[in-house]
């Protein structure tokens, strides 16, 4: 090829099809994932109604549990973000591995706990575009609690008065609650913190896109399957996860194991009785909860 003809073509090339994929930089952006758009006043303003599961009978929403830990270095930071398998009540490596060692020898690594559910949006004040859209939709245990004090039912002060709210279907496409959003920040040991007490479903009930069953169904078709999220094999394998543990703290985890445990001066001292726990820090928004503190005396840790 002559040099012209060279030049001539690389103008047409993207240089970045050319990076090896290994070498790309990982996004954990999910398009299909919703979530509130604030303003510049730190507020955000939404009507969403849920959906739950395109199965009828299925448990309208899935727990996702993740880890989630910045190791920083000399060099820069590291991240680790894997999903935990006691999502689906099986062992973690990494809840095995924070154990193992002490969860005072690692702070920093959070298990945030999320509800996941499909939703149609209605009204997005910020981005107007998912508008009509259907979404999985990532929560909190704030917003878990309205949602299931809603379907009970709960009593509330009103002027100094004790008043009765009934019981509300959440799910129900025909029978369900739109549900306002309204976010805003609050100052909170000393940082701003996001508030979701304002959060509300709406007391009159209404059906999605009106009654009209063409376009009912047309918002069905679109929802997901929660299969990504139950089935066992979405989550990595015990040698996989260790394998990213040996390369995040350069220590030979599998090995260790096999001689009878880690001899290593991270491993704590003492072991401590009872239950163990990861005792997870909390984020801004207080939604990442330590799972195993809502465990009762039935529930076994699988580790």
């Amino acid at each position: 090829m002559a040099f012209k003809d060279f030049k001539k073509a690389q103008k047409a090339v993207n240089e970045q099809d050319l990076n090896p994929k290994g070498d790309e930089a990982k996004s954990y952006k999910d398009d299909r994932v919703w979530f509130p758009t604030f303003d510049d006043a730190g507020n955000a303003k939404a009507v969403i109604r849920f959906l739950g599961s395109n199965v009828a009978g299925e448990t309208p929403w899935v727990l996702d549990l993740q880890h989630n830990y910045e190791h920083k270095t000399p060099q820069g930071s590291k991240w680790l973000i894997e999903r935990c398998s006691w999502s689906v009540k099986k062992p973690c490596a990494i809840c095995q591995y924070v154990n193992d060692i002490g969860y005072e020898n690692i702070k920093g690594l959070a298990k945030k706990k999320f509800y996941v559910t499909n939703i149609l949006v209605i009204k997005d004040e910020m981005k107007p575009e998912n508008e009509g859209k259907v979404f999985l939709y990532k929560f909190g245990s704030q917003i878990f609690d309205i949602i299931t004090k809603t379907q009970a039912g709960y009593t509330k002060m009103v002027d100094g008065e004790e008043k009765e709210y009934p019981s509300r279907k959440v799910f129900n496409f025909d029978e369900g609650h739109d549900f306002t959003i309204y976010v805003y920040k609050k100052d909170a040991d000393g940082k701003k913190q996001n508030q979701y007490d304002q959060c509300a479903f709406k007391m009159k009930k209404s059906a999605v896109a009106g009654g009209d069953e063409d376009k009912q169904e047309e918002i069905f078709n679109k929802m997901y399957s929660f299969k990504e999220f139950t089935d066992e094999s979405g989550f990595k394998s015990e040698e996989e996860l260790n394998k990213r543990l040996e390369n995040l703290f350069k220590k030979n985890i599998t090995e260790k194991k096999s001689e009878g445990g880690d001899k290593s001066e991270d491993k704590p001292k003492e072991k401590s009785e009872g239950k163990k726990n990861l005792a997870p820090t909390k984020s801004e928004d207080e939604e990442d909860d330590d799972l195993f503190s809502g465990l009762d005396d039935s529930d076994e840790i699988p580790f």
